[in-house]
């Protein structure tokens, strides 16, 4: 799934962690599985780990080349039609534009906690590790 609209790209990502929502599909608890690509040619998601995504370059719907990433919404209120829905961590931000008419955020890496409210290990790692 790519971009609808690309609005901007970053080329230098900041390590800062956040959070925010992504769509996954959700078996059960213990049981997510990415709803598009994969990773590493596995669907079923690694909990309690830092995730990186694959890079290859595609074309946002507007026409700009940009990097792959983990596409990361950032609030509830942008993923109240997605169905499968999970809060996440990410950081080193590479692109910003819109996807399905919401804000989206394309992110080299994602932590998805096996259990919803824990928060990903600190300290934060620096920018570019």
């Amino acid at each position: 799934m790519c971009l609808t609209r690309l609005d901007k790209t970053i080329n230098n990502p900041l390590g800062t962690i956040q959070n925010g929502f992504k769509q996954f599909v959700i078996y059960d608890k213990l049981s997510i599985h990415f709803e598009c690509c994969s990773l590493g040619g596995k669907k079923e998601v690694p909990l309690d780990t830092w995730l990186t995504a694959e890079e290859y370059e595609v074309v946002s719907g507007n026409g700009i080349a940009y990097k792959t990433g983990f596409h990361i919404y950032p609030s509830a209120k942008e993923t109240e039609f997605l169905h499968g829905r999970r809060l996440v961590y990410y950081r080193n931000v590479t692109a910003v534009g819109m996807e399905w008419g919401k804000m989206c955020f394309i992110a080299r890496e994602i932590y998805v906690p096996s259990d919803e409210k824990a928060e990903p290990p600190f300290p934060v790692s620096r920018q570019g590790q």
